[in-house]
């Protein structure tokens, strides 16, 4: 149970830092 609990915190982590990338590389597109 907690190793299935640390891989869907991992993955949440990861779709977090998926989506962060994705909005900074937008705010450097939109502001050049």
């Amino acid at each position: 149970m907690a190793f299935l609990y640390s891989i869907i915190s991992i993955m949440l982590s990861d779709i977090y830092y998926s989506y962060t990338l994705l909005f900074i590389v937008y705010c450097f597109l939109f502001f050049n």
